[in-house]
């Protein structure tokens, strides 16, 4: 395995179904943030948000966000609200079953969540 570094420096992700520390998700977003990536991460409740915005922090996430998956309104609340503040997403952490996501344009990139 390499060791942490700068694979993912300057790579900007959003990660989704986080449940607690023993998710798969969350042992990817770990990994991802000791390479160098920003990271913003979604909760769907809040029961889960209590267990996810600790562990967003550990990783230097200032993007913690609520979202409903079942919910097409909600996934475009989030991601509107998330290109705005990151811009220049790189990839997406999306562990559920294949869900449509919105085409979005991306603007001038901005500083994670600056």
């Amino acid at each position: 395995m390499t060791e942490p570094g700068s694979l993912m420096a300057g790579k900007r992700g959003l990660i989704m179904g986080v449940a607690n520390d023993r998710s798969i998700a969350w042992g990817i977003a770990r990994t991802l943030a000791q390479h160098g990536a920003e990271l913003a991460f979604t909760y769907q409740g809040e029961a889960l948000g209590k267990r996810v915005k600790p562990l967003a922090e550990s990783v230097g996430s200032k993007m913690v966000l609520e979202c409903d998956v079942t919910s097409e309104a909600s996934m475009d609340a989030v991601f509107e609200e998330e290109v705005s503040a990151m811009c220049c997403v790189c990839f997406f952490l999306l562990p559920l079953p294949p869900l449509p996501l919105p085409q979005r344009s991306v603007g001038e990139c901005k500083p994670l969540c600056a």
